[in-house]
């Protein structure tokens, strides 16, 4: 997907809102039943987070936003994206069997240089 306007519509879309709270929750769920002190710090981690990563995140998505590779509406959701991303990778260094197949292929997906924009049969689409 190379148009900004599909990559928009994708990102802000019910259903990618609702697929990713979804496995994002399969993740809650899991800490819940398998790491409950991890679980009770949640929100406490993602303020953290959002403190220490999130005005130097959203400088950069501003810029690309001034640059026209991105639109001004998609800024909170990839921010809500990389400060998800944050709290997993810093507990999987602490716990290494802290695992989600979601958020290890958001990971990827966003290392590889594409921002994650929706799902349709089984595959991610792009920007």
């Amino acid at each position: 997907m190379n148009d900004i306007e599909t990559a928009e519509n994708n990102i802000n879309s019910i259903s990618w809102g609702n697929y990713f709270l979804e496995k994002r929750g399969d993740f809650t769920v899991y800490l819940f039943k398998n790491e409950p002190d991890i679980f009770k710090e949640w929100n406490n981690l993602a303020e953290d987070a959002n403190n220490r990563i999130g005005a130097f995140i959203e400088e950069k998505l501003y810029n690309l936003v001034e640059n026209k590779k991105i639109s001004k509406s998609m800024v909170p959701k990839i921010l809500y994206d990389m400060v998800t991303l944050s709290i997993y990778l810093s507990l999987k260094q602490e716990k290494a069997n802290i695992e989600s197949v979601f958020l290890n292929e958001l990971y990827e997906l966003y290392q590889s240089g594409y921002i994650p924009c929706g799902r349709s049969r089984g595959k991610y689409k792009v920007l």
